[in-house]
């Protein structure tokens, strides 16, 4: 009779703890699921051999259009003294490019370039702008104020989204 009860403490021990894991399981389905994804993309990108092409396929189309616009840039030997001004996400979309405008803050981060939006106080610093023309993008150097103000009433028709 003693091993009896003994056994059948065990096996309601068993069940009780196989009943916790799966309870784990089913509440953590989502981080484990994440995790899994993480894994496979480390896999994946470890057999990448840059680092730029890493950060491209990670970050898309964001990425790679600020730093074709940065290298633009640095082309014509720019780099110190530009301030970009970009226009917001939906001036690209109804031109039909696909292109999410980062933050100033962002798009600094992916290229060491400073960038305004057309909602800025300040538009003294300005001294480029990137738009739309004929279905390419097109960054053009500031010459006046008419030009910049004329550009920023264009772009402050379209709302600004994050």
């Amino acid at each position: 009779m003693q091993i009896n009860n003994r056994a059948r403490g065990n096996l309601l021990l068993l069940l009780a703890g196989l009943l916790s894991v799966a309870l784990v399981i089913a509440v953590n389905l989502e981080w484990y699921k994440d995790l899994w994804g993480y894994w496979n993309d480390c896999r994946r990108q470890v057999f990448r051999p840059g680092l730029e092409q890493r950060k491209a396929e990670r970050l898309g189309n964001m990425y790679t259009l600020s730093k074709a616009i940065a290298l633009a840039l640095r082309k014509e030997r720019q780099k110190e003294k530009v301030v970009v001004l970009l226009p917001p996400t939906p001036y690209f979309r109804k031109k039909g490019l696909n292109y999410h405008v980062p933050e100033p803050a962002v798009f600094y981060y992916y290229t060491g370039m400073k960038t305004v939006w057309p909602d800025t106080k300040d538009t003294a610093a300005i001294t480029h702008v990137v738009e739309m023309k004929r279905r390419a993008l097109v960054i053009r150097r500031i010459r006046n104020r008419e030009q910049l103000s004329a550009v920023l009433a264009e772009f402050r028709k379209y709302k600004i989204t994050l």
